[in-house]
């Protein structure tokens, strides 16, 4: 081997070496995630001691949607509403109603091909490492909840 040959060959190892640092691979994390876990109950409004109405019906309806996992690779949409009752009697207070849940979670697939795509911070993302077994779970899913909520309070009244 030549001198020439040999620096070359120098050369391009240490460069590897030295430019190898600059990727990174990453491995994505696949959770799931409960599409009802930020759907919990809420702020009810209750009439106050003072007001001469004593009892009023609330009704709230939300609409949301959003991402989860690595890359939000599984998508979620959903519908809530509650309906409710309240009532105060002199320094009593509750409330009572039903509320509803309707949605759908979508499992999305994994890129397994690794075929490695980077972004400009130089990382580069696999798939998670039990990906061929999250792929039989790929599909919409439906999902629904209804419950009952109730409280009930005192209210210790200020000078002011």
């Amino acid at each position: 081997m030549g001198k020439m040959n040999r620096r070359r060959l120098i050369s391009c190892l240490f460069a590897s070496i030295v430019l190898s640092g600059c990727f990174t691979p990453i491995r994505e994390q696949a959770f799931y995630v409960s599409p009802l876990n930020g759907n919990a109950e809420d702020y009810h409004t209750l009439p106050l001691a003072n007001d001469s109405a004593r009892t009023a019906f609330y009704a709230r309806s939300a609409f949301y949607w959003g991402g989860a996992n690595d890359r939000h690779n599984d998508h979620l949409d959903g519908w809530s509403f509650s309906g409710y009752a309240a009532h105060h009697v002199n320094r009593l207070q509750w409330y009572y109603g039903l509320d509803l849940s309707l949605g759908t979670y979508v499992v999305g697939k994994w890129d397994t091909s690794y075929t490695l795509l980077g972004d400009l911070s130089g990382r580069y993302w696999l798939p998670p490492a039990q990906a061929s077994k999250l792929e039989p779970l790929s599909r919409y899913q439906f999902y629904g909840s209804t419950s009952f909520s109730g409280g009930i309070n005192g209210v210790v009244p200020f000078q002011r």
